[in-house]
């Protein structure tokens, strides 16, 4: 990392013509005047047989620990904690890709001289500063343990006007290894450098029969910042993490496999609809989104209660739903639900997130765990026999046992003092499912496991739309099948996961830096 900044930075400054836009990652070009500058030079000076023992003291520092696993053996083995034999290979490992000579050389070539040329070339550049530094963007780890990067980055900033600085929460100095950290292209996006002709053309917002669709975000827009801005993606990433989730789906004898490899292609033609039950609170939603952009690269058309979308919380001063919500809702795509939104979503032939159950299953009440609330007309199944298209039932379990529930929304209702409040505010909001009620119930969480199960797709080119009982016939079918892709999450998938536990998970996830495996 120390050579790339550096070479990066000193080649924009050189030849500023050849740079378009530049990221610069816990930037080095304070080594000078870095502690680190007084104790790494002694490292290649040690015996070999102490150069070797030095790798598993000092590369923790770099990362999380285990971040420098996969560099020596299977890194995939379930095992929590490496033995002293697999530490010494790693060691060795390490070892072997940077001997005392290189790293010598690296020390004095790229990082002393490096440095001082860089910043010599920094200080000119001052008073005429190149193009590309309205398109640099600076990001440095708050827990950098190697460098200052916080405080250098602040400088840099001050020395090339126009870029834009960020700070990665959480993230050490090897955040490029650390996927939960950083997020780089995400980063370039939000920050506006990537170029705008890897956008789609068509941003404009096309009416479909009255229908107003906009344009769904490109690449890497609908997933959640690692480095969050808001308060809410905060707290949504924060979750991610805890309930470290695992999708699944059937393969060709139907058996359940890891992975979403089992999911229909989409097409223009015949769109998907994507239909399951929602849970408490809601987090499913955004983790279906971020797991088929990142395993298939599959936009999402999320469909969400308008309160959500709105710019001032419908419960306030509550701070519910969280600061940021509607921003994140947006960069998804989301729009407000309805069955117009859900016609002209699938008349662009878009790939669309549906909970039927909508507020009704986000705020159970207590004993409702992963019980279904859908309308009873079968609204949705007409609407997708109209285009062709595919629905895909899914099934998710986890969210409704996250939370333990000490007052839920009908008791907070009910209750003399708070009654009065909620009730004043949500009056005028929309009623989509018989007994919905927006107001989140009081509780303390108690974090599960989150599991996935994608089912197997109803096809509806020959249903015809018109047809009320074949309707309501495939209507109920697709309650069934979520209903056992939950039973079978329950008894095949999560009782078979050796890391459902959080204390095992969350030891196995610290050490090695990724996710935990689920069988």
């Amino acid at each position: 990392m120390f050579r790339s900044v550096q070479l990066a930075l000193g080649v924009a400054l050189r030849e500023p013509s050849l740079v378009d836009a530049l990221a610069l990652i816990n930037p080095a070009t304070n080594f000078e005047s870095a502690p680190l500058s007084a104790v790494a030079p002694l490292l290649p000076l040690l015996p070999r047989s102490l150069y070797e023992a030095s790798a598993p003291l000092v590369t923790p520092l770099f990362g999380k620990p285990g971040w420098f696993r996969t560099l020596g053996g299977d890194a995939s083995q379930p095992r929590t904690l490496p033995s002293p034999i697999e530490l010494l290979e790693t060691s060795r490992t390490l070892i072997d890709a940077l001997p005392p000579g290189a790293l010598a050389w690296r020390l004095r070539s790229l990082l002393t001289d490096g440095v001082s040329t860089v910043n010599r070339a920094l200080r000119r550049a001052r008073s005429k500063p190149p193009a590309w530094t309205a398109n640099c963007l600076l990001l440095a780890g708050t827990v950098d343990l190697i460098l200052p990067s916080v405080a250098e980055t602040q400088r840099l900033a001050e020395a090339l006007p126009g870029a834009t600085r960020k700070l990665l929460g959480g993230a050490a100095h090897a955040c490029l290894d650390d996927p939960r950290a950083l997020n780089l292209r995400l980063e370039l996006d939000l920050a506006g450098i990537l170029p705008e002709l890897t956008r789609p053309s068509a941003l404009a917002t096309p009416v479909l029969d009255g229908v107003v669709v906009p344009a769904l975000p490109c690449g890497d827009m609908g997933q959640v910042d690692p480095a969050p801005a808001s308060l809410f993606e905060g707290w949504l990433q924060g979750m991610r993490n805890l309930f470290s989730p695992v999708f699944f789906s059937l393969g060709a004898s139907g058996g359940i496999e890891r992975g979403l490899a089992g999911l229909p292609p989409s097409s223009a033609s015949a769109p998907l609809l994507f239909v399951g039950n929602h849970q408490l609170f809601g987090f499913d939603g955004p983790m279906i989104i971020e797991e088929l952009l990142r395993e298939r690269g599959q936009l999402l058309r999320p469909l969400v209660f308008p309160p959500l979308l709105a710019e001032q919380s419908p419960l306030a001063p509550l701070p519910y739903p969280l600061s940021g919500t509607a921003a994140t809702f947006e960069r998804f795509g989301a729009i407000p639900v309805s069955a117009r939104a859900l016609y002209g979503a699938l008349r662009k032939g878009e790939s669309v997130l549906l909970f039927p159950g909508g507020a009704r299953e986000v705020f159970k009440r207590k004993g409702e765990n992963y019980e279904i609330f859908w309308p009873g007309e079968p609204d949705v199944v007409r609407l997708a026999a109209r285009f062709n298209a595919t629905i895909v039932p899914f099934s998710g379990i986890g969210g409704d046992e996250s939370f333990s529930i000490a007052m839920d929304s009908q008791e907070l209702l009910d209750a003399p003092i708070t009654g009065p409040f909620f009730s004043e505010r949500i009056d005028s909001l929309p009623s989509l499912v018989e007994g919905d009620i927006f107001v989140p119930p009081m509780g303390f969480i108690t974090p599960k496991r989150h599991y996935f199960l994608f089912g197997e797709p109803f096809n509806t080119a020959a249903i015809d739309p018109s047809d009320r009982d074949a309707c309501n016939r495939v209507y109920a079918q697709l309650r069934q099948r979520v209903r056992g892709g939950i039973s079978r999450l329950q008894d095949e998938v999560r009782a078979a996961d050796p890391y459902e536990g959080i204390a095992q998970r969350s030891v196995y996830e610290a050490f090695y830096g990724r996710q935990a495996p689920s069988s």
